[in-house]
């Protein structure tokens, strides 16, 4: 005879789809939360996310506007999140239209094993350019710094 915990985890993967490997996927599937928990996972979180938006995004921001000037950076980064707007409706949009709730998923169903590729390789890229854009705001700061401290 089959123990009781082993049946339930059988039917349990028996009934959960297996093709959803998403992140959000893995958790939309599982047991419901109550809501002191999903307050504490959001706040959880929310800590880690802002610090990678921040390095990733406001780090290197004063060092972009100083070689392009306030006038041309806020032009040009108005831009960009208008593109980042509409780009995010499109994906929204795939990802209901397909019926998923991952971004791996929309751009695999949408686009198929080769889109996929295309969008892994170019987030590595643009996470690549992240870091360098990181790394050229930290070696400037930090030569600052080292100057004003009378370090040679």
């Amino acid at each position: 005879p089959e123990h009781p915990d082993v049946a339930a985890r059988r039917r349990h993967r028996m009934a959960t789809p297996q093709h959803s490997h998403g992140l959000y996927t893995m958790y939309s599937e599982a047991e419901p939360l109550s809501k002191w928990q999903e307050h504490r996972l959001v706040v959880a979180a929310s800590g880690p996310l802002l610090l990678a938006i921040a390095g990733s995004s406001l780090l290197p921001l004063p060092c972009a506007l100083g070689q392009v000037g306030f006038v041309a950076g806020t032009a040009l980064m108005l831009l960009i999140a208008a593109v980042n707007d509409y780009t995010t409706v499109l994906m929204v949009r795939a990802a209901a239209r397909l019926g998923v709730s991952s971004y791996e998923e929309a751009v695999l169903g949408s686009a198929g094993r080769t889109g996929l590729l295309a969008a892994r390789i170019s987030l590595v890229l643009l996470l690549f350019g992240s870091l360098c854009g990181n790394q050229a705001a930290i070696s400037e700061t930090a030569s600052r710094a080292l100057d004003m401290a009378g370090v040679e």
